[in-house]
């Protein structure tokens, strides 16, 4: 049986998907913030301040696009098309040509930042130093990602 390519399909999942990568990170933030401050109130302890609420799923949502559209999003498109080869076992080779993918994109994007001028001097750009735990990290936003796209097909 031959599977038939429907290009509104491929952009409903991937927009799907990527929503999820997206609010699904935002939203474990904002748990975490009423459940610390919920213990902070019941210990009695100081509570910070309440602008961090609005701080972190803000600085969150921002990071979480940037990781979806620059190495999750073509990690799963590249692995889609390059595991036909597979043939009916394509689907379960998408995973780890996804994640060789990922590793790719994550030590690329590492080796730019630091032929960055002034890398040692900028704070921000010291992510780049620790290209395996970037994708440790990010590995189950990936495979979130992937079984959002396959529950979706």
């Amino acid at each position: 049986m031959k599977e038939t390519f429907s290009f509104s399909g491929f952009i409903l999942r991937h927009l799907v998907a990527s929503a999820i990568s997206v609010i699904a990170p935002m939203v474990i933030v904002v748990i975490t913030y009423i459940v610390l401050l919920g213990i902070s109130i019941f210990i009695s302890s100081s509570s910070g301040i309440s602008i961090t609420l609005l701080l972190w799923p803000v600085f969150t949502f921002i990071v979480s696009i940037i990781y979806t559209a620059i190495l999750l999003f073509p990690s799963v498109l590249i692995a889609e098309i390059t595991s036909r080869i597979f043939g009916k076992w394509q689907r379960i080779a998408q995973i780890p040509v996804s994640c060789l993918f990922l590793i790719l994109f994550i030590y690329g994007l590492c080796l730019l930042a630091h032929y960055y001028p002034n890398y040692s001097a900028i704070t921000i750009l010291h992510w780049a130093d620790y290209p395996f735990i970037l994708f440790l990290a990010l590995a189950i936003p990936l495979g979130i990602y992937w079984w959002t796209i396959k529950l979706f097909k």
